[in-house]
């Protein structure tokens, strides 16, 4: 199972997590990803990610040819 945010923000400013099935790879991994937490903010739970450097820009490159995909 993959995930990907969607492009526009719902009423309450949040941004929609959607699960796709996609039989690949995802691109995150421990080469890519620095750092990783779990906050709660006003009762909901955000997933922060931190991309190590190199690889920030391929993500960018990767969520601007997907973001009319959905």
């Amino acid at each position: 199972m993959s995930f990907a945010w969607t492009a526009k923000s719902n009423r309450e400013g949040f941004f929609n997590l959607l699960p796709l099935m996609i039989f690949h790879k995802l691109p995150l991994n421990p080469n890519t990803v620095k750092n990783s937490n779990i906050k709660n903010y006003d009762g909901y739970q955000q997933l922060f990610i931190e991309l190590n450097k190199e690889y920030a820009e391929e993500w960018a490159r990767m969520t601007r040819y997907n973001i009319e995909r959905l």
